[in-house]
Parts: structure tokens; sequence; C-alpha cells
């Protein structure tokens, strides 16, 4: 079911950016529809990051895919330079 729901978020139209929130506690933007892909046996993602960083992930570890709100008009939830700084990878935060 939570690659369905991460599914139809990515190919919503138009595309709004997500957030995909992992059991870690981190959370991994998603910039734009084609930065995520699918396995064919669909047992893992592949998340291109901002900066080229790629990420390969079970879908276990996805608690929860979030959309961006509508209102917010900044690129993927602001800047990834606090992100760096806190020693966290590209388009990954602690919540």
């Amino acid at each position: 079911m939570m690659l369905e729901q991460i599914k139809d978020l990515r190919d919503r139209t138009p595309f709004r950016p997500l957030r995909l929130h992992l059991t870690s506690g981190a959370t991994a933007a998603v910039v734009s529809n084609d930065h995520l892909l699918f396995s064919p046996d669909r047992r893992q993602l592949v998340l291109f990051l901002p900066g080229g960083a790629v990420w390969v992930l079970d879908p276990a570890e996805v608690a929860a895919p979030r959309a961006k709100p509508v209102s917010d008009r900044r690129s993927a939830w602001g800047s990834l330079a606090s992100c760096r700084s806190a020693g966290v990878p590209a388009g990954f935060t602690r919540t």
C-alpha cells in the first residue's frame, strides 16, 4: 500500500515536490517526479538527490510520504544548507 501511495504522489499532475519520512527519523526530498524511480520488482526505490547523490531505499524504510503544501512556494521546503551543516547528506533532514 505504501508503494501505491508514493507512486500516486509521484505521478500527480501537476507534480508537487514531496518528502519521504523514513523510519530512521530522516526525511528525503523528492524535487521532481523523475528523481524517484521504482525497481521493476518494486522491492527498491531509487532517489536522485540534489547535488548528484543517489540513494537506494527499501520501501519498508518509508514511514510516510508527504506532498508539499500548495501554498508553500519554497523549493523542496527550503534550503539544504542547514542539512549540510548538520552533517546530514543533501536532500535529507533529521526530524
